[in-house]
């Protein structure tokens, strides 16, 4: 989980921010504003309906709780006939199914019925670990390859087994801060930070020669995570996203396990990641990455961020000692010295 930090300091004790909030996607968004001081800037009110527009058609399109969803369609359609999208879902398919090859299916946008399985979805909660059988059944009908996206002026999806469906919810909630962001982005402020539970993209400086900063938590065992484990400096255009188990995990034939499914294997994932969070141009990539650097091992993880541009992460592993921090290479370049107590 990333936040939001500000530094105590007399500029910016005297800077003024629009601060603006609305609910989306089952948790909030939140944004921090410094305001135009053209004659024609948009209010702050006129500002939060342009995010909260942007958010609404995001999950208006992809919601797996919304029957009118195109999602919730596409999960009813039958198989070998294309199903119509918007230009939105469109978009976050492609990347979807981009990201499923580049991790080899680490990252698998079809993985949600393996979570509901695993009793971690919104079906009834199963108290046993889920049969050979049952796995077999399930697995027939997840994998990314089921899907196929047609582009152009009319995008449409087709998926080859009837059971199959999609689960954006690894990805759309970065797209959404992606959408978000260009909303504010019109807007011409100088700078501004939005965040979507917890993933965030930044534009300019929230005050002359101060970047924003993120803070990355450190997990703890019982799952709160609440301590700052680091401040990351956040240029402009930088977002970040976390993924983790640290906070959702439960115990089946007394052991625990994580609610971070390996769509390759149908099982939860034993490797010990608790955590990982990924800076990246875009929102709707950290995303992705981050959900994907949960399922593979650790090693993995890095060499497959080390082979990608302008990508850096940091991995919090779990140990017999504690937790392990890895990172990538350029990750360094975003640290920020530890401060004391901060208020968020």
């Amino acid at each position: 989980m990333a936040a939001l930090l500000f530094c105590s300091c007399e500029t910016e004790q005297e800077q003024e921010f629009f601060r603006l909030a609305g609910p989306t996607m089952g948790t909030a968004w939140h944004a921090v504003v410094v305001p135009d001081n053209a004659e024609d800037a948009l209010s702050s009110a006129q500002l939060t309906e342009r995010v909260g527009f942007a958010l609404d058609a995001v999950n208006a399109a992809m919601s797996t709780y919304l029957p009118s969803s195109e999602l919730s369609k596409f999960a009813l359609a039958p198989q070998d006939t294309w199903f119509p999208v918007s230009e939105l879902t469109r978009k976050v398919a492609e990347a979807a199914l981009y990201w499923a090859e580049k991790t080899n299916g680490a990252f698998d946008p079809t993985v949600m019925p393996l979570v509901n399985l695993w009793s971690f979805g919104p079906e009834p909660r199963q108290a046993e670990a889920p049969s050979d059988e049952a796995m077999k059944q399930t697995l027939r009908s997840v994998g990314w390859q089921n899907i196929q996206l047609r582009t152009g002026e009319q995008p449409a999806l087709q998926k080859i087994y009837a059971k199959t469906s999609l689960d954006f919810s690894a990805i759309a909630k970065g797209f959404g801060t992606d959408q978000a962001f260009h909303a504010l982005r019109s807007s011409e402020s100088p700078g501004f930070l939005i965040e979507v539970g917890g993933e965030m993209r930044v534009f300019g400086e929230k005050a002359p020669g101060q970047p924003w900063v993120g803070g990355i938590e450190q997990p703890d065992s019982l799952g709160f995570g609440a301590e700052i484990a680091h401040r990351i400096r956040m240029p402009s255009g930088t977002a970040m996203a976390t993924s983790g188990d640290y906070r959702n995990w439960r115990m089946i034939d007394g052991k625990r396990v994580s609610h971070t499914i390996d769509p390759r294997t149908g099982h939860p994932v034993r490797h010990g990641v608790a955590s990982a969070t990924v800076l990246a141009e875009d929102c709707m990539t950290a995303d992705a990455l981050a959900t994907a650097l949960c399922v593979l091992e650790p090693k993995a993880g890095l060499e497959l961020i080390h082979s990608l541009e302008n990508i850096e992460c940091v991995l919090f592993v779990r140990t017999a000692e504690g937790f392990e921090e890895l990172q990538s290479e350029g990750f360094q370049d975003f640290l920020l010295p530890a401060l004391g107590p901060t208020a968020e």
